[in-house]
Parts: C-alpha cells; structure tokens; sequence
C-alpha cells in the first residue's frame, strides 16, 4: 500500500491524466521522481529525500535553485500585471541588457520557448535571404517541431522524422549532415550554395557530448559569408550558461543570428533571437510575422533583467567554473581508483565523461548507465552531462563524489 507522501503513488496518479506521467518527452527518463522543491544544489522529491542536482532545469538554473534577488524582481513585476498587451517599460530595459552581453548582435525579440526562438529565426533567415533550404547537423536539437526535429536518412537530402506524426513537407527542404564534416560541407555550398537561407548548429552539443574540432566553425562561418547564407548559433544550451551572455565570444566566431532561452532569465519561461539589423527588415513593418501573447511577458523580463545584472561582471561564472573544475578532477580521480580510466571533455560549467577503453557510442552509453546509477545514490543529471551551478558548494561536492564511488561501483560490476 503506497502511502500520499510515495513518489510511485504520486507517478500513478500522473500518468491517469497524463501521458508518461510528464508534461515533457525530455522528462521520461527519471519520471518515477516527483519533485517539490529546489533550493540551491539541491531537490527535494514529494518522499522527502535530497538530491544534489547537476541537471538544473537541463541548463538554466546555473545560480541554483530560487534565487533570492531573481524571485525578487519577479514578484515585484508580477504585482504591476504580467500580460499588458502593449509595449512596457520592463521589455525595453530587458532588450538593452540583453544586448549590452551579446555586443555583437544589433537587435532582440524575446520569445517565450527555445522551440519558438528556433522557429522564429529561421523564418528570418528565409525572409532576409529569400531562400528556402536549410542545413543543419546530425544528433544536434532545436526543438520539437516538425521541420527540426530529424535523424539520418538514406541521404543528407532525405532526413527521417525523429518522431511519428511529423508531415513528410515540412522537412523537405532540409539538409541534415554529420557535424564536423567541413569537406563534406563544402562540396554542398560548392553544389548549391545559392539555395541555402541559413545553417543552425549548437556551436557546443552540451547534451550530445560533442566539441567542435579545430577549425570547424571558422570553416562554417567563412562559408556561409561567401555564398550570403545566414548562420545560426542555438545557443538555447550554451547561452548565458557558459559566459554572460553568449557563448560565440568564447568561441571567437561570430554568427548572423543567435537563440537563447531560460538561462538569461534563471529559469523562468523566457527565449529570445538576436543577431544583425537587416535581418530583422520587415518585422516592425508586419511583412515578418513574429508573434505571441507571452512574448516580453513582466516576469519573465524582470528575471532576464535581474539575472544579467546579478552575473555581469562574471564573477557568477568564474564560480561555476572553478566548481566544475574540481568536480571534474575528482570524479576523474575517484574513476581511476576503480581502475577506470575516464576523461573529462567539454566546459566547467558543462562538461560529460568519455570511458578511454570504450567507443564513443559505447562510452556514451556507459555515461547514461552511470546517471541511472546516480539517481539511486541521490544526484541527478540530464543524459550525462554534469551542470555546475554557482550555489554548489563544497558539501555538495562530498555528497557527490561519495555517490559516484559508490554508482561506479555498481556499474562496474553489473
């Protein structure tokens, strides 16, 4: 008999209303775990046990759970009216911080999802190019929506729907390569350059477990300049989590339009593209359509607001960052006690670790296996990657690395 307080009697009584039990197909995996509180590194489930958190939201929560000074702004802002239905005062100071971060971008409108943001920047790119086909990359996401949501096909021409239910037309005009393949790129700019209205890429695949090689996105970059094709950085990721504000600068290429979401606003439901003016040319006029009610929404820009100016000088980061450092070297270290030699890849404030005996595909699995693992021990991650946050703290790193010695143990010998 399973009592009120039991995460099973709780994840029934979900999935009777609805599907899966989660209101997001990302929220599956782990969907036997009913959350009701974070505060900090940490959540707490409707049983009452503590879990230290390196998931964060899958991304947005880097200054941990309910900031004081963010829930501030936001509840002030709320008081004033969240939906006005016309231009605020809140939307404008909002556009002006978010710019001052991503100097070089000209102009910004905030959206409410990163699905939207997406969608919102390729008919941008369309518009501004007059062209229709879009290239973008293997294991890579940009939302669930039909023409973005895709996996290999027979050929870079014919990509297959990630999912059932997707309309065959919607994705007929997408090319989907293998990333890191610069001659591969090449040969289709050489073949149809002219046809191409932009390339999306995550410039980092966080999630994916994956870093741009040498020379790739500056390849990307000289190429799209050449043939007048937008490039699109979703930055929905690695947006304002890996820097304030966005990742490109630590990249050191500069695309034509960027999309970021919550990390900008701490977590509440926020997006926005920003890029170059003249790719915003007919917008103001209604020739571009880009809408939506929640758009510039009061909390939402009170906490995009609060956020940058809470991380601006980048002290906030360089705490991620030197967390996400030492975690890594001990989990690195605690792996080798096991007589496993693991490496970490990727950023501080987002890095996965790759198993040195195993294929990649292999490895990656083992990541995955390990995260299940970990969620019995009581930290929770997305997929394999492990987020800092500037609240973890050195009672969170114990906690975690106790619980990674001991879930490397029960991997190891499963």
């Amino acid at each position: 008999m399973h009592t009120a307080n039991d995460n099973t009697a709780w994840h029934n009584r979900a999935a009777a209303h609805t599907p899966g039990g989660v209101h997001s197909n990302a929220r599956l995996v782990g969907a036997e775990t009913v959350l009701v509180r974070g505060e900090g590194p940490w959540l707490w489930d409707v049983e009452g046990n503590r879990y230290a958190d390196y998931m964060l939201g899958r991304g947005p929560a880097y200054l941990g759970h309910s900031p004081a000074n963010i829930l501030e702004a936001v509840n002030a802002a709320s008081a004033n009216g969240m939906c006005l239905g016309s231009a605020t005062q809140l939307e404008i100071e909002a556009s002006e911080a978010m710019l001052s971060v991503v100097p070089w971008a000209d102009q910004v409108r905030f959206t409410s999802s990163g699905t939207e943001a997406v969608q919102s920047a390729l008919r941008l790119a369309r518009a501004a190019t007059g062209r229709s086909t879009v290239i973008q990359f293997e294991g890579q996401y940009h939302g669930w929506v039909d023409g973005v949501s895709l996996i290999a096909g027979p050929s870079v021409d014919r990509p297959l729907p990630a999912t059932k239910g997707q309309a065959p037309s919607s994705y007929s005009d997408t090319v989907l390569l293998p990333w890191n393949d610069l001659p591969l790129l090449e040969r289709i700019f050489t073949e149809r350059g002219d046809t191409i209205a932009a390339v999306i890429m995550e410039p980092v695949n966080i999630f994916g477990g994956v870093m741009p090689a040498d020379g790739y996105l500056a390849g990307v970059r000289e190429l799209t300049r050449r043939h007048g094709t937008v490039l699109i950085f979703d930055e929905v990721v690695t947006g304002f989590r890996l820097a304030p504000g966005s990742a490109a600068d630590l990249l050191g290429v500069t695309p034509d339009l960027g999309t970021y979401a919550k990390a900008m606003g701490s977590g509440w439901p926020v997006s926005a593209i920003a890029g170059a003016s003249w790719l915003f040319d007919g917008v103001a006029s209604d020739q571009v359509r880009l809408s939506g009610t929640y758009n510039g929404n009061s909390a939402a820009m009170a906490a995009v607001i609060a956020t940058i100016e809470a991380t601006r000088g980048g002290a906030v980061h360089a705490a991620v960052d030197e967390y996400g450092t030492a975690l890594a070297t001990r989990l690195v270290a605690k792996a080798a006690e096991h007589g496993i030699a693991v490496r970490n890849e990727g950023y501080p404030a987002g890095f996965w670790l790759s198993f040195d005996s195993l294929s990649a595909a292999d490895s990656q699995q083992a990541g995955f296996e390990v995260a299940k693992a970990l969620r019995g021990r009581g930290v929770i991650m997305y997929r394999r990657t492990w987020l800092s946050s500037a609240a973890h703290d050195a009672e969170t790193m114990d906690f975690t690395v106790d619980a990674f010695d001991r879930a490397l143990s029960d991997w190891s010998h499963g």
